[in-house]
């Protein structure tokens, strides 16, 4: 985890949840994008902070998030580069309820070693026949 005081906490978008993180996951992109070896660069708003799967608790939630999640709720989700931080904002879209029965480091494990691959292998979850169904992960 990143622990740097001068690093304010992330900016709270509209359609965003900020998330104090308290567990992050470390997969191979994770270490090829340390290595320098990653084809694509982390986005701005992540700056320097490496991190994509993650584990923790709704602290804020963005004016115009429709989704059910409120300060306290655990959850785990996926980001583009920030979960080896204190906090992070992602998109609510981004984010699922971690069940009561998985811990923090189990659910920050989750959402690149499995939603990827079980999205592509479900390529009729991504059609555009599908796009406004809410996808519920089995778990």
């Amino acid at each position: 985890m990143f622990v740097d005081d001068s690093v304010p906490d992330p900016e709270l978008r509209d359609e965003y949840i900020l998330v104090r993180i308290k567990a992050f996951g470390l997969n191979r992109m994770d270490v090829m994008q340390r290595e320098g070896r990653y084809p694509y660069k982390l986005l701005r708003e992540s700056g320097d902070i490496m991190g994509v799967e993650f584990g923790g608790l709704v602290e804020a939630k963005g004016a115009n998030c429709k989704s059910d999640f409120k300060r306290g709720d655990r959850v785990f989700g996926l980001a583009y580069g920030g979960a080896y931080a204190e906090k992070i904002a992602v998109s609510e879209k981004m984010l699922m309820h971690l069940p009561a029965n998985l811990s923090f480091e189990i659910g920050a494990g989750i959402p690149e070693v499995y939603h990827l691959p079980y999205l592509s292998l479900e390529p009729s979850l991504m059609s555009p026949r599908h796009s406004s169904r809410q996808y519920r992960p089995f778990i």
